[in-house]
């Protein structure tokens, strides 16, 4: 379920930042909430891997991330859990070998 919970956001963060066309398309309307944003964007910046960044960056060095602020936090979340599950896991493997093995024959 983990490796699910951070896919699904890994994929929300990537397509955040999705455009057909131009990036002029999405970050007109992100520039309605960057007030010092002028109207010509020179590029998007693009971060695929962690942490998950799409940065609209206009000609007079304004930016914006397009990705949402939760995004980063539930990857990393749910990367944890993975890593304690795995941890859990194997500890009860062990375990449970240890008490095959102690029981007298």
């Amino acid at each position: 379920m983990s490796v699910i919970g951070a896919g699904l956001c890994w994929t929300a963060g990537v397509g955040s930042g999705f455009y057909l066309l131009d990036p002029d398309e999405i970050c007109d309307r992100s520039r309605l909430s960057v007030p010092a944003a002028g109207s010509d964007v020179v590029t998007i910046e693009e971060h695929l891997s962690l942490p998950v960044r799409q940065t609209c960056v206009w000609a007079d060095g304004v930016r914006y991330d397009l990705v949402p602020s939760w995004v980063n936090p539930m990857i990393a979340v749910f990367l944890v859990v993975l890593a304690l599950s795995l941890v859990v896991c194997v500890a009860g493997l062990v375990t449970h070998r240890r008490r095959l093995r102690a029981v007298p024959e």
